[in-house]
């Protein structure tokens, strides 16, 4: 079947985008599971967020109110499965801060990256979604759920030592904090290096961070170390469907 370029920028806007490793013939397939589905007038607001940092707004995403299957420190999570609809799981009770429309929009970003193989800057990217600098900043700490496990682990484990032993509790604390330093100076690393492809991506696309949120971990490496120059080229020699949309809807 052929695709027109009115349907993929189509698809595009509604958050509907190849992976990087889809075919053709499974794109089409999983547009044809999930286009059917419409749930209007579902946290409107999420999708003003999503539509204006990263040009979607999906409308076949199911938002549930459950604490099945979330963390206590978790306020919402993300289920996508093959041949099901995409779910986005909000906990029953929770503060008021960050919004239940800042949660939202932050899962929806999860789910139009969830054939994404990588994601090590797509924390970063769904944390744009939240109005607190702090949370922007610190929030994409953790890349993956078991690390935030792990340290809490980590910590709990030093004070029963403290309490315990407390003549090696000093020793104790130093793996935790050692480990937490890892992670902040790994998060540095991703800010530093998404500011950079945002940067180099401006010279090229009037559209940097939907531009971006498009791309694989490595081409957002790239962008981070090449030209504008290079990077278009990279562009213009890539023919799968995911850059067709990328390139129709934000390449100037």
């Amino acid at each position: 079947m052929n695709i027109s370029d009115e349907q993929l920028l189509s698809w595009n806007r509604q958050g509907l985008i190849a992976g990087p490793k889809e075919s053709s013939d499974a794109f089409l397939e999983r547009i044809a599971r999930l286009l059917p589905i419409l749930i209007p007038h579902s946290h409107e607001t999420a999708k003003e967020i999503t539509a204006t940092l990263f040009d979607f707004r999906t409308d076949w995403v199911d938002v549930r109110i459950s604490n099945k299957g979330l963390r206590i420190w978790e306020a919402a999570a993300t289920w996508t499965h093959a041949q099901d609809t995409p779910t986005i799981t909000l906990k029953k009770t929770r503060r008021r801060n960050p919004s239940i429309e800042e949660i939202v929009s932050h899962e929806m970003l999860h789910v139009m990256r969830s054939l994404f193989p990588s994601s090590k800057y797509e924390e970063c990217m769904a944390y744009c979604t939240s109005k607190s600098h702090w949370r922007r900043t610190l929030g994409p700490i953790f890349e993956a759920p078991w690390e935030s496990s792990t340290i809490l682990l980590l910590y709990y484990g030093a004070l029963f030592v403290h309490v315990w032993f407390p003549e090696r509790g000093f020793l104790a604390v130093l793996l935790p904090l050692a480990t937490t330093t890892l992670f902040l100076l790994r998060l540095c690393q991703r800010h530093a290096t998404m500011r950079k492809a945002l940067s180099h991506l401006s010279a090229i696309t009037s559209y940097p961070l939907p531009m971006l949120v498009r791309l694989t971990d490595e081409e957002i490496e790239m962008c981070a170390q090449s030209n504008a120059a290079e990077i278009r080229t990279y562009a213009q020699n890539q023919h799968c469907l995911r850059w067709r949309a990328i390139s129709l809807a934000y390449l100037d």
